[in-house]
């Protein structure tokens, strides 16, 4: 079968999300034999726009027309807001695979908010299939874009297997936090820098954030460098692809305080795999990626609670943390790559069944 894939960037060229399964999803598909074409837009993180507010219907429209011109039998289209590529396709069944929720949350002016709400309800309906990874994303779009719920289909994504869980090594007396992902509103690291104040003199801790932002979100960078002045936190830039396994090996926990705009969670996925002490917000349990079992959970907007929530973990016994990782094992066995593309290669070729045939 041959399927043409439109998405702004994908991986290892962009760090993300989004840009991880797009990758996952054109290598799992070739290795079934199917014939790919790839259309993106960006090859590199530096000096990019935040891709997930981005409005250029110049190019969606050119990159429905090169994904028409390889005469695929079904398009795949990543999701993002104001992605309107699907728009310019005529005939091609389309496949587009949504990530995002909580626009009305992002900081946005009130006409771009409008032109991203128009262009998500016109995408979501000319597309035939829509993949999410969760209910939750689902009735969002269901509730917000009065989307047909038949017409979605939940397929979890999977898990990155780097190696397998040797242990952490960590070195010093502190309790070592990893912040680790994009600096942006929406990943609450201002309320993370709020609770590490209430505890910073009743723990020896030290908080290490390695996320870079883009040219949308400098102003928020600079308001976290503000907060997190006479506090014990490092910013220590984009991490590499190829260093992620290392910095979750080498700290204490790792946290992941998101509050909105959060579809699914590949961070609290792989720090449970690679670390084992997870503290997060409760919207990952939304997205259906923890559970209070397997992480140490709080209300997303109560710092209180999460600064308990840090306490806590920083006081586990080791015979805690082996009975924790018995649970987060048979956590992790629903999350695979091998399944997600099964799932969606069913899907794909279903749609492929709607091109009318000459």
């Amino acid at each position: 079968m041959k399927i043409a894939v439109i998405a702004r960037g994908i991986s290892p060229f962009l760090i993300g999300g989004a840009e991880n399964v797009t990758r996952q999803v054109v290598d799992g598909l070739r290795k079934r034999g199917h014939e790919i074409e790839v259309i993106t837009k960006y090859e590199e993180e530096e000096n990019r726009p935040e891709m997930g507010i981005e409005i250029d219907e110049e190019w969606s429209k050119d990159a429905a027309l090169e994904a028409s011109r390889f005469e695929p039998d079904v398009i795949y289209i990543c999701g993002y807001w104001g992605e309107s590529a699907s728009l310019y396709v005529k005939d091609t069944p389309i496949v587009a695979m949504y990530h995002d929720v909580d626009l009305d949350l992002l900081p946005l002016f009130p006409d771009r908010y409008s032109r991203l709400e128009m262009i998500t309800r016109r995408s979501i309906k000319r597309a035939d299939r829509i993949v999410v990874a969760s209910q939750f994303v689902r009735d969002y779009y269901v509730k917000n874009f009065s989307a047909a719920e038949d017409k979605f289909f939940i397929i979890p994504l999977g898990l990155d297997e780097r190696e397998e869980w040797e242990g952490r090594r960590i070195e010093g007396e502190k309790f070592k936090l990893l912040y680790l992902g994009r600096i942006a509103p929406n990943k609450g690291i201002h309320l993370l820098l709020e609770a590490l104040k209430e505890i910073d003199e009743k723990l020896p801790i030290h908080l290490t954030i390695h996320g870079g932002f883009t040219t949308d979100y400098a102003s928020y960078y600079d308001h976290v460098l503000s907060l997190s002045r006479h506090l014990p936190v490092t910013f220590a830039g984009r991490a590499k692809e190829e260093d992620k396994l290392r910095l979750y090996r080498s700290f204490a926990a790792v946290v992941c305080p998101s509050i909105a705009h959060e579809g699914f969670g590949f961070v609290p996925l792989e720090a449970l795999r690679y670390n084992g002490v997870v503290i997060a917000s409760d919207i990952f349990v939304e997205t259906g990626v923890l559970t209070e079992d397997v992480a140490f959970v709080y209300p997303r907007r109560d710092i209180g609670a999460f600064a308990s929530r840090i306490m806590e973990a920083s006081l586990m016994h080791e015979s805690d943390r082996l009975r924790l990782q018995e649970k987060i094992t048979r956590w992790l066995e629903r999350f695979t790559w091998e399944s997600h593309v099964s799932e969606l290669e069913k899907l794909l070729v279903s749609a492929s069944n709607l091109l009318p045939k000459c």
